[in-house]
């Protein structure tokens, strides 16, 4: 399982692989059913894992995401 943090930049927010510290690639992936989910990549590690985001905390999100 990719494991990540979270890394403020200056005004900028990251989300980074916590074993090797690269910069992971995200995609949203809209709601499942009733949370925000989106995929954390880390390329180095070749890790993948999906994650659901507490919809309490978060505001203003599409219900759909963008087809790609």
């Amino acid at each position: 399982m990719l494991e990540i943090k979270g890394v403020s930049l200056g005004d900028y927010f990251l989300l980074m692989c916590e074993r090797c510290g690269v910069e992971t690639h995200n995609e949203y992936l809209g709601w499942d059913p009733v949370m925000p989910k989106f995929r954390a990549t880390c390329r180095k590690c070749n890790e993948t894992f999906e994650w659901k985001m507490m919809n309490i905390q978060w505001s203003g999100l599409p219900r759909d995401a963008e087809p790609n």
